[in-house]
């Protein structure tokens, strides 16, 4: 097992624990095979396709030529060469589909169930109090943004009464470090405080309203409203969190930049290009899915005027496939 690594892979070559443990060949090819038996399914394997392999071996619902598919033409199969491997097999392409749709059911990284990895806590810096009765929001800070910096008053008067010049020289120094620290952290809490107040006002509707909109935003208009820097701006808002009853929020999430629209009365965020992205998306007809070129013609008759780049990046970023690996075979609208 102290070969096994996070995601339950088998990383020492046979050879080398030939080597290491001087047992025959026939008895390493047992514990290999008795390892490769155990749960969950995939346990023990070298590499993805013998994962693959071992899971669809352990599985009472794998389609017909699922096995033979991955162990004979798996990279044909990877790299959606499926014409060559319907031709190989005898096989249409929806069932080709059909096996593909399966080994995406499969886990990749088995043994990834019993990582040790630590769980990261966020703590928010600001909460959001919200009022629906009154339609008002109410912001307040957190020991978060305003950590308590303990001065040893005691010590300090204790160890000044000591003749010694370097240690009296040595207390004034940490002293003022102190006091440095202290401004340092005011200034930081009143600077996140005045930022998440800026955003809040901004963004009223996000906490008031039950579809949660954003309105564009950026991290300049923010500076200018509070005249200060837009890095001073980046770094208040960069690890920052807020806090309301419905979520937790990184700081960033309330910047949203401008989208040009042809309706000149209405501006879009790009959350909401996004969203007319993914309802086209889930609209189309999967057996003709829609090209990057094609979203972008339906966007313009929704008064959105976007680049095809931009229709590629925030599909990526959404996880949406391109549209030829969006494609199903067999299926009807």
């Amino acid at each position: 097992m102290d070969h096994l690594d996070t995601n339950g892979y088998l990383r020492i070559d046979l050879t080398e624990i030939l080597q290491k443990t001087h047992v025959d060949q026939t008895t390493l090819l047992d514990a290999l095979t008795l390892l490769q038996q155990l749960d969950p399914p995939g346990i023990g394997a070298r590499n993805l396709k013998e994962c693959l392999l071992l899971q669809i071996e352990n599985s009472d619902n794998a389609p017909k030529y699922a096995y033979e598919i991955i162990d004979e033409s798996f990279v044909q199969f990877a790299d959606r060469k499926w014409s060559a491997v319907a031709q190989h097999f005898g096989i249409s392409l929806e069932e080709v589909q059909n096996v593909f749709d399966y080994v995406r059911t499969l886990s990749p990284a088995p043994g990834a169930v019993f990582g040790q990895d630590d769980i990261g806590y966020v703590y928010p810096d600001l909460l959001v109090e919200i009022d629906r009765k009154n339609q008002s929001v109410k912001l307040d800070v957190t020991k978060q943004s305003r950590p308590l910096v303990v001065f040893k008053k005691d010590y300090f008067d204790e160890f000044s009464q000591m003749p010694d010049a370097e240690v009296k020289k040595y207390l004034r120094e940490k002293k003022a470090d102190y006091l440095n620290i202290v401004r340092n952290i005011e200034r930081r809490g009143a600077t996140i405080e005045r930022v998440g107040q800026a955003i809040v006002n901004h963004q009223a509707g996000f906490f008031l309203k039950d579809e949660h909109p954003l309105n564009p935003l950026l991290l300049r208009d923010v500076a200018h409203e509070l005249h200060l820097h837009e890095s001073t701006v980046s770094r208040a808002v960069n690890g920052k969190y807020l806090k309301c009853d419905f979520g937790v929020f990184e700081l960033r999430h309330f910047f949203t930049k401008r989208v040009n629209n042809s309706k000149e009365d209405e501006e879009l965020t790009a959350d909401a290009v996004q969203s007319q992205i993914k309802a086209l998306v889930d609209a189309e007809n999967k057996a003709k899915p829609l090209s990057d070129s094609r979203l972008v013609e339906h966007l313009a008759q929704n008064g959105v005027k976007i680049s095809r780049r931009t229709v590629a990046k925030y599909r990526d970023m959404m996880g949406i496939v391109s549209s030829s690996k969006r494609k199903r075979f067999g299926e009807k609208r």
